[in-house]
């Protein structure tokens, strides 16, 4: 089906649908397109005004897109999942105070709610609150202690804060609970690197290698075999690979 088609073709719940599994699939542009759609023929609706905020946002429109989603929860107050794109916005806009504040607003509503934790950790660690962070992200852990961002999220903190061992450890987790975590992987061998340990580093690289056999970066850590070479020269191996 076309992007052009859905508005007349399809319930209000199936164009919803639609434009929500165009959104997951980047297609932001063709899915902005049907939510105001959905919100021309049914008036407002809070997941269509929500989404579409998500999507101007990503569309470069990011104004408009906190009004979209400040307009959904005008409509429902207690909406978890518009507070949290509000603050994912507000967040990626480097307004960080206001973010807080809507994470703040979600754990308030729900204090089981593990994302919100984390994405509150996040925000704090940003501000360079990193003891705030931690407890964030350890209550993340607490909830649900198979959060892999969490645990990567907290290891990234705790190596900010000086704790390496703590740091270290909390990588492993992370790859444990999800053993395809590149990031992971990727810092915990920076870090190993960064702390005299280069055998350990190179012991990671063939662990993410194993998981990713087609992945560059730790193909060429391995195939160089130059466990001493130093964090700087990692970087500028990992960028070439980006490219």
């Amino acid at each position: 089906m076309d992007p052009g088609e859905p508005a007349e073709e399809l319930s209000v719940p199936e164009a919803l649908l639609l434009a929500m599994e165009w959104h997951r699939g980047g297609r932001v542009q063709a899915a902005a397109e049907v939510y105001r759609r959905v919100l021309a023929s049914s008036g407002d609706q809070v997941d269509a005004l929500q989404f579409l905020g998500v999507a101007l946002h990503q569309l470069g429109r990011s104004d408009e897109g906190v009004a979209s989603i400040r307009r959904a929860l005008e409509l429902d107050p207690g909406c978890e999942g518009a507070l949290n794109n509000l603050g994912n916005v507000l967040k990626e806009m480097g307004r960080a105070d206001e973010a807080e504040r809507a994470y703040r607003h979600v754990v308030e509503l729900n204090p089981t709610n593990a994302d919100a934790f984390n994405n509150l950790g996040v925000v704090m660690k940003e501000q360079g609150r990193l003891d705030d962070a931690v407890a964030a992200y350890r209550r993340a852990i607490a909830l649900q202690p198979r959060h892999a961002d969490a645990w990567h999220n907290l290891a990234n903190a705790l190596k900010k804060a000086g704790r390496i061992d703590d740091a270290l450890s909390a990588y492993g987790k992370a790859i444990r609970v999800r053993p395809y975590h590149a990031e992971a992987y990727r810092n915990l061998a920076r870090t190993l690197y960064a702390v005299g340990r280069p055998e350990e580093a190179i012991c990671v690289y063939g662990q993410w290698l194993a998981r990713e056999p087609d992945n560059p970066v730790p193909r060429h850590m391995l195939a160089a075999g130059k466990p001493a070479c130093s964090v700087l020269e990692l970087m500028l191996v990992e960028f070439r690979h980006r490219r």
